[in-house]
This record gives C-alpha cells, sequence and structure tokens, in this order.
C-alpha cells in the first residue's frame, strides 16, 4: 500500500499534469503549478521567475506580499535564485541569513521575511528558461529532500509547458503583426473605411462578452472583426470607392471579397488557430433566413463569429459616414438590427447587442470621414 503522504505526491503530479495539458495560457498554467505545488509541499509562498537574456522576473506568484513581488527582478547568477539558474541545480535551503549569495534586498523591497527555501530550475531540453521557487514551509518547519524531488518533478512538467505556451505566444504576436499589417493595407486600398475594421473588432468584443464566449472565443472574435473586409484587398479600389449605386456585375465582383478574404486567412498557415476567424470572414454576409452570400446559409448553420461579426459590422457601417451616406445616429442603427432580427441577425446575438448599445457599452468614437457625402437612408449592410 502506497503511504498517504507518497500518494498525495503522486496525486499532486497527476493533477498538475492534467491542468498543464488543458491550457496553452502561460499564466495560466504557472499559476496551476503554483497553487497545487504550494499546497503538496505546505509552503507560505511560490514564486515562477522566467528568464529574459541577462534578466529574471517573476511572471507568477503566490502568497503574502505578491503584489510586491512582481516588481522584483535578479541578474542572472544573483542571488541563489540565479544561482539555480546558472548551476542548473536545484537548491534546498534552511536558513537563507546564512548564505551570502542570498539576495536580501528582495525582501527588503517586498517587506517579507524569506526563511527557508527551495529552489529549482526549469530546463527544457537544453534551455534554461527560469526558475521555481517555494519559500517558508509553514508552521516554522524544514523542506526536506522529499520536497526538492517534488518540486524537480513540478519543474520539469512546468518547463515543458512553459516552452510550448511561450512558442505560442510567440506564434500569436506574429500572427498578430501579420494581421495587423493586412488591416494597415485595407486601409491604404480602401481609405473611405479607415477604422473601420478596428471599430468593428472592439464591437465584435462587446458584443462576445455579452453573450460568455471563453477567453480564446472572444480573441477570435476581435480577430475576425478586425480581418472581415481583408478580401477587399482583391477588389478594384474604383469599385470599393464609387458613390453611385454598383450595377450586377459591380456587385458580384465586390461580394467576391467574403470568399477572397477566407482565402488570404488561410494562406497564412496557421493551422487551426485561425480557421475560426476564416469561416467568419468568408461567411460574414451571409443572413439568418439564408438570402445571403457566399453559400446561403442559414440560421445555426452560419458560424457563431461570422454572426457577430455581421452584427458589428451593420452597426458600425451605418453609424460611420461613408461616401454614399452620413452617420446614423446609434439608437436608429439599433432600432434598424432589431427590425432586421431573424431575417438578416441571429436573433438572439440581436438582442444581446442591442441591450449592450442601451447599456451604453458601443461608444465608440467613429473616425472622421471626407466631407463630400450625401445622405440616405440607413441600410443595416455594410457592402452589397
Amino acid at each position: 500500500m502506497i503511504p498517504a503522504e507518497e500518494y498525495r505526491r503522486l496525486q499532486t503530479l497527476v493533477q498538475v499534469g492534467y491542468a498543464i495539458n488543458s491550457s496553452l495560457e502561460v499564466d495560466a498554467v504557472l499559476d496551476l503549478v503554483l497553487e497545487h505545488g504550494m499546497h503538496a509541499l505546505d509552503a507560505e509562498a511560490g514564486t515562477f521567475w522566467l528568464l529574459d537574456g541577462e534578466r529574471l522576473t517573476p511572471r507568477a506568484v503566490r502568497g503574502p506580499r505578491a503584489e510586491a513581488m512582481r516588481q522584483a527582478h535578479l541578474r542572472s547568477g544573483e542571488g541563489l535564485v540565479g544561482q539555480t539558474v546558472v548551476l542548473r541545480s536545484g537548491l534546498l535551503v534552511h536558513d537563507v541569513r546564512r548564505y551570502p549569495l542570498w539576495a536580501s534586498h528582495v525582501d527588503a523591497a517586498t517587506g517579507y521575511r524569506t526563511r527557508t527555501l527551495l529552489c529549482v530550475p526549469l530546463e527544457a531540453g537544453h534551455q534554461v528558461l527560469g526558475a521555481l521557487q517555494f519559500v517558508n514551509k509553514r508552521q516554522r518547519r524544514r523542506f526536506d529532500n522529499e520536497d526538492l524531488q517534488l518540486a524537480m518533478a513540478l519543474a520539469r512538467q512546468a518547463a515543458l509547458a512553459l516552452a510550448n505556451s511561450l512558442l505560442f505566444e510567440q506564434t500569436q504576436r506574429v500572427h498578430e503583426g501579420l494581421i495587423r499589417s493586412l488591416i494597415a493595407a485595407v486601409e491604404a486600398w480602401d481609405p473611405c473605411t479607415a477604422g473601420h475594421s478596428q471599430r468593428v473588432s472592439q464591437l465584435c468584443a462587446v458584443l462576445a462578452d455579452h453573450v460568455g464566449l471563453v477567453r480564446e472565443a472572444r480573441r477570435q472574435a476581435e480577430w475576425a472583426g478586425l480581418l472581415h473586409d481583408v478580401g477587399k484587398l482583391g477588389i478594384l479600389p474604383l469599385l470599393l470607392r464609387k458613390h453611385g449605386r454598383l450595377n450586377a456585375r459591380e456587385t458580384r465582383q465586390v461580394r467576391e471579397h467574403a470568399r477572397l478574404g477566407a482565402d488570404m486567412i488561410a494562406r497564412l498557415n496557421a493551422g487551426l488557430m485561425l480557421q475560426p476567424v476564416g469561416d467568419a470572414v468568408r461567411h460574414h454576409h451571409e443572413r439568418f433566413d439564408g438570402t445571403g452570400y457566399p453559400d446561403g446559409l442559414r440560421n445555426q448553420a452560419i458560424p457563431l463569429l461570422a454572426r457577430i461579426v455581421a452584427i458589428a459590422d451593420a452597426y458600425d457601417a451605418m453609424t460611420s459616414d461613408r461616401p454614399y451616406h452620413t452617420a446614423e445616429p446609434a439608437e436608429i442603427a439599433l432600432h434598424e438590427i432589431e427590425a432586421e432580427s431573424g431575417r438578416q441577425f441571429d436573433p438572439d446575438l440581436a438582442r444581446a447587442f442591442i441591450a449592450a448599445g442601451r447599456a451604453g457599452r458601443l461608444a465608440l468614437e467613429p473616425l472622421p470621414m471626407p466631407p463630400a457625402v450625401t445622405r440616405t437612408p440607413a441600410a443595416a449592410h455594410s457592402a452589397p
């Protein structure tokens, strides 16, 4: 029979492994490891120190004086944490005051008193990412070798997850940079809609929050709002800037922007990360009653993100000046969305958007447009 203490430690490792595999968010991963590790080791506090060049900074902190601790930093090699990183070896210190290398200035800055300390390196392959530190065993007890072994096992799990998460973050930043560049290109191609993509993105985020989408889905909604018109890069500018009505052939050409945009996003080679965004871009001109384009989808067959973008896009089009109409007041635009609920728009999302609007959550400042505009009646669409 496994002793109770050993069983508890094994259970901690299993729980941490499950928690790590359930998230790619760096801070969520680190916080979960600290939570489970502090519980298993009966530690007062814990810190993940991440190495950035020659500097160690706290990325996740739990315990007393956590907020103050987040402002601390060490040089690589400084203090016991720094030595852990340089030597790539765990340290078990029963009384930090007996160690000349102890960085006492961190305690002085935070107002916290460290007595005993356990610190292990975070290693992924040949790379040292930082260190995992636990401080002050409760009831003035000391950490022991079994605690050190458990901390090292936790660090191994965390380091692999951390490496994956940091790579994910880096990839996200690259894609966000590409997205911003594409939006800048769209606005240079079609200056009449300057700021439109950013405002639609903000409106998508508001609606996503209002209907309770999880963090990743909310981010995808923002990206879908930013990218919904990227396909206009494949449309002749003279059609995009035309002041009068488009004829049937011109309308067909402009409508191609939805398909072209989805194709562009697919070529970003972002795997599954941007697939929902590409689907939203392709289908943001579908109508809930099935009369939209490009595929005539209806009801729930239209992707959720596309249904969100459709409302945000229409609202911003109505409340912004364009070459073919002046901006309508927000209340008129909301009334138009209400009138088109169940026909053009998902009725549940329309109700949520209207509620957000009447609660004052849609107060975005439209960017100024060229003065030469003519007034036409409101229309709950932003493109043919």
